[in-house]
């Protein structure tokens, strides 16, 4: 993986069979860049950052008129500001594989240096003769090496050039153990599996458990009491070999620490800080320096990053305000013909910034503590005793249900003017210049640690839309559901699962789950983290 991240998922004490690479000098490790892929050979390029719209596979945005149907009435009944509706869509419980015969992926490797191995077996065979060899001959002389001879001429060539480079003997030479347990052309030239001598003496201790009617083996706690396994479980046991891992380096800035234990301050009274190696996720102080953010700073100071009420001099093109999203509220407004004189709410007037403050942070405060419907927060305890709040009725004053009924009708976090693409390409298209602005901010302000770990994340929404998700297998209920790339708590970057999947990676012949969960992974900034999966996720094709 190009990212160098390593996996992990519970369970594994039984699975005794590790990769082992080719033991002969100069052999890359397993632990480095598996992909192997270059561009120079016409192969998909791997991305480095976050995917855009080209290398995802999506069209160009279509142009299309702009019609715009309302009812004050349909907003409750649970149609969009489109006047679209659909029905349920209801998620499987795991997504479908695609049907790929493992054999048959081919991941290239890249051309090695210009040196000429000096193996009895690959003498002469020099980068300058493989590359006038003949298709057969490229075929015969991978044959007789146990390689693929699938692929086009420069793929084949440089299969072989990376064969010779490692040293890689014939087949009649090489120990039929090795040959008939080759670990695939996903890995290493040699690369085989081998069967770990499992410990006898390190048994994990495991009682039969049930839940729910489902009998299972489970680790006990250190010093209770232990059940003899039934006839027929395998024992859990650990392995005496231990392996290499890279380690993982980052350079952070930390605030210095004077011998009493407090936050050292220069003449000025500024925190002073220093850099140290950190596998810990923290804020890359370097980056909020500049948006005015100190350990001093309150969290409204934070919250004014990811969702800034102006915009600020050398703003990212990116970069969505609150400003932006009264603008088009309000445009959106005069085009559905609301307002004095207009078909719709005649009493609406324009919005202003502090207004659009004010009923997103009632969103907020709803997400925080949820009532049955949000209109509820803005009674007082009067009205209300149990959801009403005192201090949001005040701030909103008269008319406030009336108010929050026109911004749901017209609140817009995208200019209404853009001609609206195919939802079949372009499922968020309302919300996606919001979404690149949120997952760029996450990724700006913090220092991912080594600990790492992907899963599903749901947006909770009980009205009516085509992207919502049945789930009946969570507390959580039904919503929009998303893979998202975590640590310590912290949203890092995430993949919304109504997005068409990144074509580069399903070019790969990879499923939509794992071409979105190495989406993810490429937008991580270093290499050798450590990723742990739940089972949804993890499969041997992954890690390969």
């Amino acid at each position: 993986m190009a990212t160098g991240v390593s996996t992990m998922m519970g369970g594994l004490e039984n699975d005794n069979v590790v990769v082992v690479p080719n033991e002969v000098p100069g052999t890359p490790s397993l632990t480095g860049n598996l992909s192997g892929i270059t561009e120079e050979l016409g192969s998909p390029k791997m991305p480095t950052g976050s995917l855009t719209a080209t290398e995802m596979g999506l069209p160009p945005t279509p142009e299309q008129n702009m019609n715009f149907v309302i009812d004050k009435n349909m907003n409750d009944a649970g149609y969009d500001s489109n006047g679209d509706i659909g029905p349920a869509r209801y998620a499987p419980g795991m997504e479908e594989e695609i049907n790929v015969d493992e054999d048959e992926v081919l991941i290239q490797v890249p051309n090695p240096n210009e040196v000429e191995n000096d193996s009895n077996e690959n003498i002469g065979l020099t980068n300058d003769k493989i590359e006038k060899m003949k298709v057969s001959e490229l075929k015969e002389a991978l044959g007789a090496r146990n390689l693929s001879k699938n692929g086009v001429k420069a793929v084949l060539i440089s299969r072989l050039k990376q064969a010779v480079a490692n040293g890689m003997g014939l087949v009649e030479n090489i120990n039929p153990n090795i040959i008939s347990n080759m670990a695939g052309e996903n890995f290493e030239p040699m690369a085989h599996w081998e069967l770990l001598t499992p410990d006898t003496n390190s048994v994990v201790q495991e009682n039969l458990r049930d839940s729910d009617g489902y009998e299972f083996y489970a680790p006990i706690a250190s010093g209770a009491a232990r059940e003899e396994p039934s006839s027929g479980h395998a024992l859990k046991m650990n392995y005496k070999e231990y392996f290499d891992r890279p380690k993982f380096i980052q350079s952070v800035h930390l605030p210095k620490f004077t011998r009493g234990g407090r936050c050292a301050k220069d003449s000025k009274g500024d925190t002073i800080y220093e850099s140290t190696l950190s596998e810990d996720t923290l804020p890359n102080v370097d980056t909020l320096d500049t948006k005015g953010i100190s350990v001093n700073s309150h969290p409204a100071e934070w919250f004014d990053i990811f969702m800034p009420k102006h915009s600020k001099q050398q703003s990212h093109q990116d970069e969505v305000t609150i400003s932006d999203f009264t603008t088009w509220t309000n445009k959106k407004m005069i085009l559905m013909n609301a307002g004095k004189g207009g078909s719709i709410y005649p009493n609406c007037k324009p919005f202003t910034v502090d207004e659009m403050m004010q009923h997103i942070g009632l969103y907020i405060l709803h997400g925080l503590a949820q009532s049955p419907q949000v209109e509820m927060k803005i009674q007082s305890t009067k009205q209300n005793k149990v959801n009403g709040n005192d201090f949001v009725c005040e701030a909103f004053g008269r008319n406030a249900s009336q108010r929050h009924r026109e911004f749901k009708s017209f609140f817009a976090v995208l200019d209404p003017v853009l001609p609206v693409p195919s939802r079949l390409s372009h499922p968020n298209w309302k919300v996606s210049k919001f979404f690149r602005h949120a997952i760029r901010i996450s990724k700006e302000c913090m220092h991912v640690g080594v600990d790492i770990s992907i899963d599903e994340q749901t947006i909770g929404c009980q009205g009516r839309h085509p992207d919502i998700l049945r789930i009946n297998y969570k507390a959580e209920g039904d919503g929009f559901q998303c893979d998202a790339l975590c640590c310590d708590g912290y949203t890092y970057t995430f993949y919304f699962r109504n997005q068409p999947p990144p074509k580069v990676f399903t070019d790969m012949k990879m499923s939509p789950l794992h071409a979105r969960v190495h989406a993810l992974l490429e937008q991580l900034p270093l290499q050798h983290y450590k990723c742990a999966m739940d089972n949804l996720y993890m499969s041997a094709k992954l890690c390969r």
